[in-house]
């Protein structure tokens, strides 16, 4: 019977490595049984026409070590991943800004006709953002119903490191206050704006003028009247498709 003194440490662990390496390339396919996305994703042309999906794409060294590029090659093959290019290859292909605005949340005020361009593409919430950053360069960060978090080309002056969601997070900042703009808040300013009954939270690094208040005002009437269409839409959808039951 092999006795654990007869085993080097250095034996142990490189056998370990060998065992969880193994495991990590099993559980790396089998995730590519039920979903092809991490490999498709990896190719750019399908990777820009993806929506704000969850899945990651593999990275090349997650493929080099654990699963190997033949088996990638063969994965290739199937079924399931010529269908799932099939269906990203009918979307159109996102310019490089509203790339980063729909995977990251990320708007920079420099590439605005990139964003026009492409408005079909982006949803509602992220046109929330955009209207808001555009409207003052002293906006830096956007929490769409608290929990929806946008950045942008401005950095903030925030002292507090990391970022905090949440609507009851920003509600508390506001609940000994009687104004919705200009709220000191870590070296900076916290304002809020009411968008078709939700509350939307804007971080900027400078009070707001008067002007600014006023242009959010109109900006957020006209959001909300947006998102009344959309809802009565919805509606009228499903209404149709009960009917046609």
């Amino acid at each position: 019977m092999l006795k654990q003194k007869d085993i080097r440490k250095e034996d142990l662990l490189e056998d370990f490595e060998s065992f969880l390496k193994v495991c990590i390339g099993a559980v790396a396919v089998y995730r590519l049984s039920m979903d092809a996305l991490p490999v498709v994703l990896m190719d750019e042309e399908m990777l820009y026409r993806s929506g704000d999906f969850i899945t990651a794409p593999y990275s090349e060294e997650v493929v080099d070590k654990y699963i190997g590029i033949y088996n990638l090659n063969d994965f290739k093959k199937t079924k399931i991943y010529k269908d799932f290019c099939a269906s990203l290859s009918e979307h159109e292909k996102q310019n490089e800004a509203v790339f980063h605005l729909i995977h990251e949340h990320y708007f920079d005020r420099n590439h605005e006709d990139d964003y026009i361009a492409q408005l079909d593409l982006c949803t509602f919430i992220d046109r929330i953002a955009m209207c808001l950053f555009t409207i003052s360069t002293k906006i830096s960060q956007i929490f769409i119903e608290g929990i929806h978090w946008y950045f942008s080309d401005v950095k903030s002056y925030n002292q507090k490191r990391g970022i905090t969601l949440g609507s009851t997070y920003f509600e508390g900042l506001f609940c000994n206050n009687n104004s919705n703009f200009n709220i000191a808040y870590h070296n900076v300013y916290i304002s809020r704006c009411l968008i078709n009954g939700d509350y939307t939270y804007m971080e900027h690094n400078e009070p707001l003028s008067k002007e600014e208040i006023s242009c959010i005002a109109i900006v957020v009437e006209q959001l909300s009247e947006a998102a009344k269409q959309i809802d009565k839409n919805w509606e009228s959808i499903i209404k149709e498709a009960k009917n046609e039951k």
